[in-house]
C-alpha cells in the first residue's frame, strides 16, 4: 500500500465497496493517519451522495473534460517544486444548463482551483469579442494580507494587487492561454494555467 497512486486506487476501491477483510481495515487505518486522503474521501463521498438525481448522460462529456484537465494539473503539481500548482475542479463552460433554462445573452464563466488547502475562484466576463474581465479571489489567507497576481500570456504580462480580502481584478485580457502566479511577500504561493 505504498505510493501516492496506490492510495488513490485503494480509495476508489474502498468507495466502490471492493475492499474487504484485512485490506479494508488496513485502508481505514490509512484514512485515519492521512488527513489529505481523508479529506479527499469525504469530498468524493459527498459527491456520490449528491449525485443520485443527476442525469449522467448529460454530464458524461463535461465530466471527462474537467477530469482530463484535473489530471493534467495534478501531474504538473507533482513536478512543481517552487510553488503550489492549482488543480482545476470546476469550470462552468463545461457544465450543461439545467433543463428549461435559457442561456444568458452574455456568457460568463466561473472556474475553481484547489491550491493546497485553499480555493482560487475566477470569474470571467466578456467585455468585447475576444477579451474578458477577470475577477478572482484566493481563500485561506488572513484578512489584510495583500497578494500580487501576475498573468503571463504569449504577448504580454500583467500584474495587479489584491484588496485586503484577496480579491483582484484584471480589466481586460485577450483570449488565449495564460499562466497565473500568485505572490505573497514576493514568494509564489499558487500557480495555475488557464485558457480563455
Amino acid at each position: 500500500m505504498s505510493g501516492k497512486n496506490d492510495k488513490y486506487d485503494l480509495l476508489a476501491d474502498y468507495l466502490k465497496g471492493r475492499l474487504s477483510g484485512d485490506r479494508k481495515r488496513q485502508f481505514e487505518r490509512m484514512l485515519k493517519e492521512d488527513p489529505e486522503l481523508s479529506r479527499t474521501a469525504e469530498f468524493v463521498s459527498e459527491l456520490i451522495r449528491e449525485s443520485d438525481d443527476i442525469k449522467w448522460d448529460r454530464l458524461k462529456q463535461p465530466a471527462h473534460s474537467v477530469l482530463e484537465r484535473m489530471l493534467k494539473d495534478y501531474k504538473l503539481s507533482r513536478k512543481s517544486t517552487d510553488a503550489k500548482q492549482g488543480i482545476i475542479f470546476f469550470d462552468s463552460k463545461d457544465m450543461p444548463l439545467p433543463e428549461d433554462v435559457r442561456p444568458d445573452i452574455i456568457s460568463t464563466r466561473r472556474v475553481k482551483y484547489r491550491v493546497g488547502d485553499d480555493i482560487l475562484e475566477i470569474s470571467l466576463y466578456p467585455i468585447s469579442p475576444g477579451s474578458y474581465q477577470l475577477i478572482g479571489q484566493l481563500s485561506g489567507l488572513q484578512p489584510g494580507d495583500i497578494i500580487e497576481i501576475e498573468i503571463k500570456g504569449r504577448k504580454s504580462t500583467k500584474k495587479v494587487k489584491s484588496n485586503a480580502f484577496q480579491l483582484f481584478r484584471l480589466e481586460r485580457i485577450e483570449s488565449g492561454r495564460y499562466n497565473i502566479r500568485i505572490y505573497a511577500e514576493k514568494e509564489v504561493i499558487a500557480k495555475i494555467d488557464i485558457e480563455l
